[in-house]
């Protein structure tokens, strides 16, 4: 019987199945949020996806807004033959605003030497023994000899720098370690040569190429370095290593050929170290700037050696060219943030982002302007220390700076810096002031020699700030003249605060000339006047409070008279006056809700007197008539108090001019009884003090000042929309605001809404609606804030109230924000799901013959495209841009509303794929629907709709007993 060989072995085919992937995307996954929500569509009873949320705007009563201060009024009315009461006159007098021309100044600081951090050490493949000698024709576990200084082939191996791209050095040292774990000696010589990644080789700026060469062999299980000047060289981030030179180079080396002898190998180990560069696209670690310069004003009269500020604004303007971001320490030593002793300098950091401009303004207000009076200037520094860009790499060049721009000025660019306060040398015209006092009675003055009364002149020096060089003032009252008719004319040195000047002259003997000015036929004022002027001393260094001021009152008590003449009147007292309501709201009509008018009368003739006191509009709520009241005075010089209530009352005022001031007028007649005999003391009159206290409206009729009502910032977050769906374009966006509110005058609405997403990306929308006749304000390109998938939507404005109507206490405004968003959309071209990968790893057997792969498909969506199987060894190779593309195993067509199966067969050229484990990710690329003239149609999300993936593969092989080896 004859022995089976082994060719004799049978043979036979076997067919694998291999799960790959399973995934049911639904729609509950993508639209997760409890804002989202199914809303009736269709007749079908479906449901489509809509986000839908609702803010209230809280409610706004105009409440107690409706009423205005208490209004005081005073006067007297006398019997006196001729009588002037005191009289007072304050008035000030200001220096001229000291300032200095508005300066500017740009400096562009470069970056100069770039320093970068030592590498990370980076080592090659091993380099085998079977890449140096051939020992095929060595039998395993014999011996052979390798002649000695043996020429090894050449050998390339790259490299990898993490930390740049590439960059020019100015200086720094590659280090190249041999690490020797060969059989047998490696060289001498050895050389190591850096190429680029075409293979060209690298030389520096002097034409000396990029190489180190071990003159001495490195023996089995020992290393050795040498350096190359990175000097003038240009490195890319990828190099490849080149290895030549020749083993055994002391002597033939005896090896045994077997496993051991054949895996073993050398590395080459390099690391950049102590690096400068003039350019690099690289990681950038911290680098410094440093810049003082000094900013000259212009030549002025007025000289600053120190001064507080009261208009002052510093504008920085930077540029920073830098492609990394930064922060600018400034400091400016001219000026002074404290009052406390000594400088504590202007310091501020700035933010700067990379490759943009920042504009920071700061107001100088209340800081001192610092310098020497003989050398007018602005001293400062800034430091620029930029930001670490690990683990980005950026392009840098030494050329790359930062341009700063100061500019001092005052309120705007075009206004001089002003001070409050001011130590230095001054040039000041001569500063004038003249007013008059009057001195108004019934009677018409041409003379009059006063028997008793004083004048009182009280001057205050709120200027200057100490006691050297200080002003004069000079006044004259040319009216009042003394026997030998020389006019009052007094002058001083002003000593400052808390020290006071005070003048004091009687005036009895004095001859009064009143000024008469005409103001109609039957009646006119009379006033005396002053002059005065000050001087301030110039070309002296003094200290000034530049808001101060010097402060005069002129009091001229109560005359009397011993002799005058003039004209005089006797008739019956009448005073006939007005009340200045100084309110933005113009009243047309007002009903009182609370008030009252108080009367209070001071009878110091010693006789009995009737006043009658009427207010023209001030009428009664039921028969419209003004309000009138009588009050009868006896002998007593006892205060009479009258308390009339108001809430009867309204206030009508004709309303023509809404810019203007309304005024209530009032008459005020004291009748003396002309059948009765009297006697009158000298200087006798009645006070009358009237005072309208406690006023508030029901309701206000007329010109409404207009009130700015803020609605709440609505910050909401829209975390709803999914992260898995790119490239759709929202087209039923709804976002509408609806106000309440029975105000019966104007209301204009201001909004604003802001969306941003987390790429930075945002759109704005804004709206100005008078919302009184149409209350629902519908926002704009609704569907443009939502479709840039926003992770924010910022609502923010304010409502105008006012305007001609009718407006009472109890009146409101309130609203409701809606947001409606139904998931109905269209599809760009760029719209993808992206499913997360799934590893593989079944390891498929070398003897594969055939790989199918089957694809089901259940899609209920309305949506259609095309589903890409991908493959890779890494997931990184599934991101965007990636440095090796990941292999496409197979594309299936995905069609909207359908369940259906594919099948691929895999071509030869795809089957190493499936050697080793290996990450399947699906990718399915959406279509937009057409309707039958090929125009896009809305796609839309139900609640029901699912996509389920399953992927498997057939693998079949061959199993041959007569191959196998073992």
């Amino acid at each position: 019987m004859k022995i089976p060989e082994k060719s004799d072995l049978p043979s036979w085919s076997v067919t694998i199945e291999v799960p790959l992937v399973k995934e049911t995307i639904t729609i509950d996954e993508l639209l997760e949020d409890s804002l989202f929500v199914g809303i009736p569509y269709g007749m079908d009873g479906d449901s489509i996806f809509a986000y839908q949320n609702q803010i209230g705007i809280e409610k706004v009563e105009v409440g107690d807004q409706l009423n205005i201060a208490d209004v005081q009024k005073s006067f007297t009315q006398s019997v006196d033959d001729v009588k002037v009461e005191e009289k007072s006159k304050q008035y000030s007098s200001q220096m001229d605003p000291v300032g200095v021309d508005p300066v500017n100044q740009s400096v562009t600081s470069l970056l100069g030497k770039i320093t970068l951090d030592d590498t990370d050490p980076a080592e090659t493949e091993p380099v085998l023994l079977t890449e140096l000698i051939d020992t095929t024709g060595v039998n395993d576990g014999e011996q052979t000899v390798v002649p000695q200084s043996t020429e090894a082939p050449t050998i390339y191996r790259t490299v990898n720098f993490n930390e740049f791209d590439n960059a020019n050095f100015s200086d720094g040292q590659l280090a190249i370690t041999i690490f020797n774990d060969l059989v047998l000696e490696l060289g001498a010589p050895v050389t190591v040569r850096l190429l680029k990644s075409d293979s060209t080789i690298i030389y520096g700026s002097d034409g000396d190429s990029a190489r180190a060469t071990w003159t001495t062999g490195i023996m089995p299980g020992f290393s050795a370095e040498k350096t190359i000047s990175l000097a003038g060289k240009v490195l890319p981030g990828n190099i490849i290593i080149q290895i030549t030179g020749v083993i055994a180079g002391s002597g033939p080396a005896n090896i045994t050929n077997n496993e051991s002898s054949r895996n073993s190998s050398f590395v080459v180990k390099v690391q950049a170290k102590d690096l400068e560069v003039t350019s690099a696209q690289a990681i950038i670690p911290e680098q410094e700037i440093d810049t003082t310069d000094t900013i000259i004003l212009a030549d002025s009269e007025n000289k600053v050696q120190s001064a507080k500020i009261l208009n002052g604004t510093l504008a920085i303007d930077i540029t920073n060219n830098l492609p990394v971001d930064a922060n600018l320490e400034l400091t400016i030593t001219s000026i002074d943030v404290s009052d406390a002793d000594g400088i504590q300098a202007f310091t501020q950091t700035i933010p700067l982002t990379a490759k943009q401009s920042s504009n920071p303004i700061y107001s100088l207000n209340n800081a001192f302007l610092v310098m020497d009076v003989n050398d007018q200037r602005v001293d400062y520094s800034y430091h620029i220390i930029t930001q670490d860009t690990d683990p980005d790499k950026v392009e840098i060049s030494e050329n790359d700076g930062v341009t700063v721009a100061i500019s001092l000025y005052g309120s705007d660019p075009e206004e001089d810096i002003t001070f409050s306060e001011f130590e230095g040398i001054v040039a000041q015209d001569p500063i004038l002031e003249s007013g008059e006092i009057d001195i108004t009675t019934d009677s018409k003055i041409t003379n009059a020699a006063i028997s008793s009364g004083t004048m009182k002149i009280t001057i205050r020096n709120n200027i200057n700030l100490s006691e050297t060089n200080v002003p004069e003032l000079s006044i004259l009252i040319p009216e009042l003249v003394d026997q030998s008719s020389n006019p009052i004319n007094i002058t001083r040195d002003l000593l400052p605060e808390p020290n006071t000047t005070t003048i004091e002259i009687d005036l009895a003997g004095y001859i009064l000339y009143p000024n008469t000015v005409t103001v109609s036929a039957d009646s006119f004022n009379q006033n005396i006047t002053y002059a005065s002027e000050v001087v301030i001393p110039s070309g002296v260094t003094s200290s000034y409070d530049l808001q101060g001021d010097i402060l005069v009152e002129i009091l001229v008590s109560e005359l009397s008279f011993s002799t005058v003449t003039g004209y005089f009147s006797q008739d019956a007292i009448v005073d006939n006056n007005t009340i200045v309501l100084e309110e933005e709201t113009k009243i047309e009509e007002a009903q009182f809700r609370t008030g009252e008018l108080e009367i209070t009368i001071t009878n110091n003739i010693g006789a009995e007197a009737k006043v009658d006191f009427s207010v023209a509009e001030i009428v009664n709520k039921t028969n419209d008539l003004p309000l009138k009241h009588t009050i009868n005075l006896t002998g007593s010089s006892d205060p009479v108090v009258e308390t009339i209530p108001l809430d009867d009352y309204k206030i009508v005022i004709p309303l023509t001019d809404i810019t203007a001031n309304q005024e209530i007028h009032y008459t005020s007649t004291v009748g003396i009884p002309s059948d009765q005999e009297m006697t009158l003391s000298f200087g006798d009159e009645i006070d009358v003090d009237v005072d309208l206290v406690n006023l508030s409206f029901e309701s206000v009729s007329g010109y409404i000042d207009t009130v700015t009502v803020d609605i709440d910032t609505v910050d909401q977050e829209i975390t709803a929309l999914p992260d898995e769906l790119n490239g759709i374009n929202l087209n039923d966006v709804e976002i509408q605001i609806e106000f309440d509110s029975n105000i019966e005058v104007p209301i204009v609405l201001d909004l604003t809404l802001v969306s941003s997403n987390k790429n930075g990306e945002s759109v704005e929308s804004k709206v100005r609606q008078d919302v009184t006749d149409n209350p629902i304000v519908q926002i704009p390109d609704a569907a443009a804030l939502i479709n840039i998938k926003p992770d924010r939507i910022i609502a923010y404005g304010s409502a105008s109230v006012g305007g001609s109507g009718y407006v009472s206490v109890d009146q409101y405004i309130q609203g409701t924000m809606n947001i409606s968003i139904p998931m109905s959309f269209e599809i760009t071209e760029d719209a993808t799901i992206d499913i997360e990968p799934s590893l593989v790893k079944e390891e498929m057997p070398e003897e594969i013959e055939e790989i199918t792969l089957y694809a089901y498909l259940d899609n209920q969506f309305e949506f259609n495209g095309t589903l890409q199987v991908l493959a890779a060894k890494d997931t990184l190779y599934f991101e965007k841009d990636p440095l090796i593309e990941p292999d496409t195993i197979a594309t299936f067509h995905l069609l909207p509303d359908s369940v259906y199966e594919e099948i691929i067969v895999i071509d030869d050229a795809k089957f190493n794929l499936f050697q080793d484990s290996l990450y399947i990710k699906t990718v399915v690329k959406l279509l937009s629907n057409l309707d039958l003239d090929g125009n896009p149609q809305p796609t839309r999300l139900f609640k029901n709709d699912s996509l389920t993936i399953q992927l498997s593969g057939s693998i079949r092989g061959l199993i041959d007993l007569a191959e196998d080896n073992e």
